[in-house]
């Protein structure tokens, strides 16, 4: 028996999802006017809608909301289930009888089966679309893929055995069942050497390049896509979007032009990114990104929480760490070497310079051929010399400078080894107090990077969003830095520590930790492990992981700085106050451990209290993550008066002292918000705005997390047009940042939720709340509970929007116990869950319940 519904197409089958999202939080009485908004003229949506809300009309009076809930829950995976997954255990398709799924993803799934006859013995793979998901475009994208696949008859390739058309008129393909793993993790589990890696990766290159003969182009190379079989034979799968290089193919049925690869894949080609032309060099480039982390352990590009336009411009611009620089200890350890540094050495040289000409920008440039790639891999085994050469200077700086002389032309040198970080958070002063020798040729090295454009043109910080061009002059300088300087580690080392702290503050973290690491690595090399150098390397790399939100982590590099800083002979008092202000911020503010951490900020204030010279900006800057942590304990005068203090520091206008004065006014405003004096608090984060501006430019991370915070005085105000524009203006200065942290667009799109809310476009609010939601698996620990905490509570607001005070106030209450639970009665997260419980039962009429829930807040803020 077939299904008579219609076949959904995925953003149909989204369409009906959300609006049953939306039906299930409006009151029953008004669903009937929310269907007819969001359906007129589409009498086929809402009889979907209205099929799977008939699941809750089922439920009996006795039964809880909860259980209502569930029900719907099953209602909407019953959807689901017949959106992707047409086959169950025992159905039979031809001769073939399905025992199980064995995986899935955005074309249907794969499933194992067995043939019931004796033309073939064994298991088999069955690959299919789900029902809802049946559409034209997806159809010949399967029927193509067993096209090709009738091509390629390779022991590499997975074979093709049949196919057919189900009962509900979806084409299937019937495949060798490929038993193993993917070809990363199966290196990983097995401890392979270098050299087993590379025995298995050509096998891979082999079967690419009989595709390629055949004139077939991948187009999807990954290590999911490459099997290991028990047996140890490597299998290519998946030819889904493969293309046919024929001059009378017309079978690019639009899978780049509609956007169904999906460019958020790190294995993506740079003319991918762009939208170029595709040829067997992006099956090269893709090949190569799989080699590297064989062999490095990571990808080369971590966009996995990137904006699609930053994905873009990350392939098609970003050049890669060489994989020597970025392997680590367990890596090392998994491919039965003792360490990293061992590992070093095994990569680099040709392994380093193979691994790069496969991942050149340009397709030209790249190995002619896959198997061109696979022979250097071989002659490199066999101990020949292999063709693959670094790229020259010569043509780094003059491919740079040919497309971005303007820019290079205004950028300062200066940012790359000076400019301090701009996150919201305790900015460390200047310790790079190096050789003067050392610090010259570090200096040497800078300028003839960049030494193509006239260093007089050279402007001041302030570029603006000129920061692109000097991001392409860092990328194409860290591969120099290897070679150029390879008889140099200590110099080489004191580069990555400069070139890091440029790039934590252009927002490029990840590629920051991973020089801060590098240079710990080389230092612990030529001065040893005990040394102020890898202190201030461990140190410094807990600033980067305290910009990047990960809480948890930054405290351990903290801790462990202070102890190496504690144990050696002689240490300069600044340092160690430096990194007590570090790590108390963080136990004080991010993780709320308050009473470690007012100790340790108080400690910090002693110690640069006795400095000579002293540090005005330093101790502003301590002293304000003291008035934060006084602020999570509620001590609102003590935490006032000491933003006071703070301020003190910052009577000059110099362009440091602005960016840290911007920090401790924006926490002043938080604190102005928290005790209710909204209009204080917006203009001391509009101060905090203009110094931060004079200080890094426009469209800085630091600037959108302001902007951020600003809107939700905006929002208290009733200025909400104003909170609108603000916020949406935040939101597009993260999409043209490469790795803003989770929690920033979480917050936004709440904040965004809250808005519409209060205009009255629930639809809106809910779309916004769901997108907040989604960051939220990106967080861990503590960031998570208080990024979720205020979702929480504005999903009790919109409900209470529609009508359904009862479940209004289930979510008020949850957010306020979260708040308790998870970060303190007195922290501010808790004070501000309880403010909101407060005003809603205020306007529920309930101000006897409001009044003591006000009390209640009173006396934890006591000081």
């Amino acid at each position: 028996m077939t299904d008579s519904r219609p076949q959904l197409s995925p953003e149909r089958f989204r369409a009906v999802r959300d609006l049953f999202d939306e039906a299930l939080t409006t009151p029953p009485d008004e669903r009937g006017a929310m269907l007819d908004r969001h359906c007129a003229g589409d009498r086929a949506l809402r009889e979907e809608v209205e099929s799977l809300l008939s699941a809750l009309d089922r439920a009996s009076d006795e039964w809880e909301e909860s259980g209502a809930r569930q029900l719907a829950g099953d209602a909407m995976r019953a959807a689901g289930a017949w959106f992707s997954d047409p086959l169950a255990p025992q159905t039979r398709l031809g001769a073939y009888v399905v025992t199980r799924k064995v995986g899935e993803g955005g074309m249907g799934a794969v499933y194992e089966a067995v043939r019931d006859d004796e033309t073939y013995e064994g298991r088999v793979a069955i690959k299919t679309l789900g029902r809802g998901l049946a559409d034209p475009t997806l159809t010949r994208r399967l029927i193509r893929e067993r096209q090709i696949l009738a091509r390629l008859q390779h022991p590499n390739i997975a074979t093709l055995l049949d196919g057919g058309t189900t009962e509900h008129g979806l084409p299937y393909l019937v495949m060798e069942f490929v038993d193993g793993e993917p070809l990363d993790r199966h290196c990983t589990a097995q401890r392979l050497t270098v050299d087993q890696r590379l025995d298995l990766f050509r096998q891979a290159c082999a079967a690419i390049q009989f595709a390629h003969r055949k004139l077939v182009i991948h187009r999807d190379l990954k290590p999911s896509n490459i099997m290991v079989s028990r047996d140890g034979v490597v299998k290519l799968l998946d030819f889904g979007i493969a293309k046919l290089v024929l001059p009378d193919a017309a079978d690019d049925d639009g899978v780049t032009r509609d956007g169904l690869v999906p460019l958020t894949s790190a294995y993506a080609s740079p003319e991918q990114a762009r939208g170029d032309d595709i040829t067997t060099a992006t099956d090269v480039y893709s090949a190569g990104v799989v080699l590297y982390r064989l062999l490095a352990g990571v990808a080369p590009y971590n966009v996995d929480a990137l904006p699609a336009s930053a994905v873009r411009a990350t392939l098609a611009e970003f050049v890669p760490p060489l994989p020597s620089v970025v392997a680590t200890d367990s890596h090392a350890r998994s491919s039965g070497l003792a360490d990293a540094g061992a590992l070093h050495r095994k990569l680099r040289g040709e392994l380093d310079a193979i691994v790069m000409m496969a991942l050149r920008k340009e397709p030209e440039r790249r190995y002619a051929s896959i198997e061109a790639l696979s022979e250097d891999l071989h002659r490199y085994l066999k101990g020949l010399p292999v063709s693959a050469r670094p790229d020259t200077v010569g043509y780094r700086v003059a491919s740079f400078v040919k497309r971005r002389r303007a820019v290079v032309a205004g950028t300062s040198i200066a940012m790359i080894s000076l400019m301090a970080g701009t996150t919201l958070a305790l900015r460390q002063a200047s310790i790079a107090r190096e050789e003067a020798a050392r610090a010259t040729r570090v200096t040497q090295f800078l300028s003839a990077v960049v030494g193509a454009a006239d260093p007089s043109h050279y402007s001041s910080v302030r570029t603006g969003r000129r920061d692109v061009g000097l991001l392409e002059v860092l990328d194409s300088t860290r591969s120099r830095v290897v070679h150029d300087l390879s008889r140099e580690p200590r110099t080489r080392a004191d580069l990555y520590w400069s070139m890091a702290n440029a790039y934590r503050a252009f927002g490029r973290h990840e590629l920051a930790l991973m020089l801060q690491d590098s240079a710990k690595l080389l230092h612990t090399a030529t001065v040893g492990d005990a040394s102020l150098e890898v202190a201030r390397d461990v140190h410094f790399a807990g600033v980067t992981l305290q910009d990047m939100g990960r809480a948890d982590e930054s405290v351990a590099r903290f801790r462990d700085a202070r102890a190496r800083y504690l144990a050696l002979p002689a240490v300069p008092d600044s340092e160690l106050t430096d990194v007590e202000g570090s790590l108390g911020q963080m136990l004080g503010v991010a993780l709320n451990q308050l009473a470690e951490g007012e100790q340790l900020l108080r400690s910090a204030e002693h110690r640069i209290l006795a400095e000579q010279p002293p540090r005005h900006a330093m101790r502003g800057l301590i002293v304000g993550a003291l008035a934060m942590t006084l602020t999570n304990q509620g001590r609102f005068a003590s935490a006032d008066s000491a933003f006071g203090r703070s301020m003190q520091a910052y009577a000059e206008d110099s362009v440091r002292a602005r960016g840290e004065r911007a920090v401790v006014l924006v926490n002043w405003g938080m604190l102005k918000s928290r005790q209710g004096e909204f209009a204080e608090a917006a203009e001391h984060k509009r101060r905090a705005l203009a110094d931060v501006r004079a200080a890094y430019g426009e469209g800085t991370l630091t600037e959108a997390r302001i902007q951020h915070r600003l809107v939700d005085d905006l929002i208290s105000l009733g200025h909400l047009a104003d909170a609108r524009r603000m916020a949406d203006s935040a939101l597009r200065m993260l999409s043209g940042i490469s790795t803003p942290v989770p929690g920033d667009w979480s917050g936004l799109y709440r904040e965004l939720a809250a808005i519409a809310t209060r205009e009255g476009r629930l639809g809106d609010a809910a779309a916004a709340l769901r997108k907040a939601e989604g960051y939220l698996p990106q967080l861990t620990g503590v960031a998570r509970t208080a990024a979720e905490i205020p979702i929480v509570s504005e999903r009790g607001r919109l409900l209470e929007a529609r009508g359904s005070h009862d479940r209004a106030a289930e979510q008020m209450e949850l957010a306020h116990r979260m708040a308790v639970e998870g970060l303190g009665r007195a922290s501010m997260g808790a004070q501000a869950a309880l403010g909101r419980l407060a005003a809603f039962y205020q306007r529920a009429g309930d101000s006897a319940r409001a009044d003591a829930l006000l009390a209640d807040s009173v006396r934890a803020a006591k000081p």
